[in-house]
């Protein structure tokens, strides 16, 4: 190709690849722009309940009872009225999502009945009303127990907890509501003297007086 020619052609590619480069910065297309990454947000584990922890040595059951809150209460209610709970037993480890954490019952209070009824319920836990006819308390001395008249309700409201293994009781600990019948025919086990027996008898049989 004559010189003059190679010189024309060159000229011509040259110019060529500058209006292409105009062309693509006029539209924004010459150089990508670097779009920044969203950065993951890490998800958190989920916190290891109280109940679970081992430094908490609540002592939770690992068994699966109790599907139903209500029907634990009741159970619970049942065992209580009948003084299964003024002694440790394994009836405790089976109810509470904290039995290792109860205290040791020095006193009582004796009823005539026990009635729970449900007050609020979520998923993960449940409000059970339990309302007692309150005859007195029974208190002790170095000799056995004491009883102190005393007519009323008394009113629990239970905080009961869905855990992995059923429902359990969180509180109250250990209210310890007694019938009245089952403290009359035990006196052996109540210590019951005499004049104890008398009087908590008296208030069964005439309440309001």
């Amino acid at each position: 190709m004559p010189r003059t020619l190679r010189h024309f052609a060159l000229l011509f590619a040259v110019a060529c690849a500058s209006e292409h480069t105009r062309s693509d910065a006029d539209t924004g297309r010459a150089v990508p722009a670097a779009v920044p990454a969203t950065p993951v947000a890490a998800s958190s584990p989920a916190p290891v309940p109280y109940y679970l922890d081992p430094s908490e040595g609540c002592g939770l059951l690992q068994s699966p009872i109790f599907p139903e809150p209500l029907a634990l209460v009741k159970h619970y209610v049942a065992l209580d009225n009948d003084a299964r709970f003024l002694e440790t037993t394994p009836a405790t480890d089976s109810v509470y999502v904290c039995p290792e954490h109860l205290p040791g019952p020095d006193e009582f209070t004796v009823v005539t009945r026990s009635d729970a009824e449900p007050l609020s319920a979520a998923d993960s836990v449940a409000r059970i009303i339990v309302r007692s006819q309150r005859l007195g308390q029974m208190t002790q001395d170095s000799l056995g127990f004491l009883f102190v008249r005393d007519p009323g309700v008394v009113v629990d409201t239970f905080v009961v907890l869905r855990t992995p293994f059923g429902w359990r009781i969180e509180s109250p600990q250990l209210p310890d509501r007694v019938l009245a019948s089952v403290v009359l025919a035990r006196p052996e086990r109540f210590r019951l003297r005499p004049a104890v027996r008398d009087s908590v008898t008296a208030a069964v049989t005439r309440p309001g007086s």
